[in-house]
């Protein structure tokens, strides 16, 4: 098995470097709040650059598994999945 990373991987990984290192001074600070101009404006830029990062998907009670079923991921009765 093959495990090394292919050329695409490289390739991709050294624009990312190259990205970071051309910018380092816009980067958000330590101590910058999420909702800071800082961190508004470093989103943006990764945003228009193509490097969006989403955030991540909060579990919602009617999402979470029954515990009182077997099956994994299943929803008490009467509820719905969320759209």
């Amino acid at each position: 098995m093959d495990l090394t990373y292919g050329p695409e991987y490289n390739a991709f990984r050294a624009e990312v470097k190259a990205f970071v290192a051309a910018n380092i001074d816009e980067q958000p600070k330590p101590g910058d709040g999420p909702r800071s101009p800082a961190v508004r404006a470093w989103q943006a830029k990764l945003i228009a650059n193509g490097y969006h990062c989403a955030p991540s998907l909060r579990l919602t009670a009617a999402m979470a598994p029954n515990p009182t079923s077997s099956a994994p991921g299943s929803l008490p009765k009467n509820s719905a999945r969320p759209k």
